[in-house]
């Protein structure tokens, strides 16, 4: 319509000029690139616990790269992380499965198309283990720091303002020597370069028995909580933190431990048993395709399951459950040592699935209750006709499903005032 001003226009005309010049810019979150082989792959890994630290310090962040992940609260988790990558250049076992590129120095460019302001680089772990004779030439604490060095040039090369934070190669279980010496030459190839910090994660981490999984190379939570600590302190040094957002989140953190307390305390809405664990076994478990006898056990708090690399078990009904009036399916759960895989429980109904996905770090390390609503499931099946249930884990090698599985119930959840 003529003659009227858009709330735009209104706004503009409201506020003089030279107030306009100084109305505060709405600044973007900081970009960081996560670089590496497993150490980095691992979701949540070191990069879950490491984004909910900046998070609960005020940091505005989002991880980037070109494998996608999610962190607890939904927020950007992505990342460069590959199993088997070396630093390259030169061949490795993990050409096999990466159609020959299986080293950062072969993909670094494409990595550095999500524009990161922040790189942290952890890599060097798979020299010892997938090369061998590929490259019978190296010698690996004289020439993998240098590798390693070059490819801080060509990060700086491709992106020359972006910082760097390289971090020393990992100490294993069965060696408290392991990489030393390459570690050693590290700092002399790097203290000149500009935008370039050297950080001795592996001394730094402080890893102790207990931080390392089953396998004695990859961490365990535990360890990984620690890499993630020696990331953020070095992290911190280098970004500004809002103090509104700051207060904000030590807010939420206070009412989740309020709604954690109420909900525990609450009056239990109409109740409707699925499972006891405590004294039924699932009707079927796995470990990798295999019978999960291996790895699952009958404890006194419910069903154990520990399984590596994947797992996973259900629970089929002789007549089918009518859930289709319930609000919630509540899980009685906690995570056992070394839990890192993301759990997915499955309704499998006659006309479809229902599935929800529970990060790692929304497990308790208690039996406690984790409260699915039903309205928030993915798919359609019909919840008047649910024939199984199965609570699996991540088919992925470098974590681990272990958790103990109490009851299963379904709730209708009476409101909260």
């Amino acid at each position: 319509m003529t003659g009227m001003l858009s709330p735009l226009k209104t706004l503009l005309v409201a506020i003089p000029l030279f107030q306009l010049l100084i109305l505060p810019a709405f600044a973007a979150p900081t970009r960081i690139l996560c670089v590496g082989d497993s150490l980095t792959a691992t979701s949540p890994g070191y990069r879950g616990p490491l984004y909910q630290s900046l998070r609960d310090g005020g940091y505005d962040v989002e991880f980037v790269g070109p494998s996608k992940d999610k962190a607890a609260d939904g927020g950007q988790l992505d990342h460069a992380g590959h199993g088997g990558f070396t630093i390259g250049p030169g061949p490795s076992k993990a050409d096999e499965w990466s159609n020959g590129r299986g080293n950062i120095h072969a993909n670094i460019e494409s990595y550095l198309k999500t524009d990161p302001q922040i790189v942290l680089l952890l890599i060097g772990t798979n020299e010892f283990f997938t090369i061998g004779d590929l490259q019978p030439e190296l010698q690996l604490n004289r020439d993998g720091p240098v590798r390693l060095a070059a490819l801080v040039d060509r990060i700086r090369e491709l992106k020359p303002k972006v910082r760097i934070f390289v971090g020393s190669v990992m100490p294993v279980n069965w060696s408290k020597d392991f990489a030393n010496g390459f570690n050693a030459a590290l700092p002399a190839l790097l203290k000149d370069k500009p935008n370039v910090r050297f950080i001795d994660t592996g001394k730094l981490a402080g890893f102790e028995t207990g931080d390392w999984s089953g396998d004695g190379l990859h961490p365990s939570e535990s360890g990984y909580r620690k890499l993630a600590g020696v990331w953020f302190d070095a992290l911190k040094e280098e970004l500004t933190a809002d103090p509104v957002a700051k207060a904000a989140r030590e807010a939420e953190a206070k009412k989740r431990v309020a709604d954690a307390a109420a909900l525990a305390n609450r009056e239990r809405g109409e109740v409707t048993p699925i499972w006891d664990f405590t004294k039924n076994p699932p009707s079927y478990a796995y470990m990798a395709w295999e019978p999960l006898s291996k790895s699952g056990a009958s404890t006194p708090d419910g069903w154990k399951v520990n399984a590596t690399p994947d797992g996973g078990l259900g629970m089929v009904f002789g007549e089918p459950l009518d859930l289709k009036n319930a609000t919630h399916l509540v899980l009685h759960v906690k995570a056992e040592e070394g839990a890192s895989s993301e759990v997915f429980v499955k309704l499998i109904c006659a006309d479809g699935e229902r599935s929800f996905k529970i990060p790692s770090v929304s497990i308790s390390r208690e039996i406690k209750l984790v409260l699915l609503p039903f309205a928030e499931a993915d798919g359609s099946g019909n919840l008047a006709q649910v024939k199984q249930i199965q609570f699996q884990g991540n088919f992925n090698k470098y974590q681990k499903f272990a958790y103990t599985l109490n009851r299963l119930e379904a709730e209708v959840l009476k409101p909260t005032n």
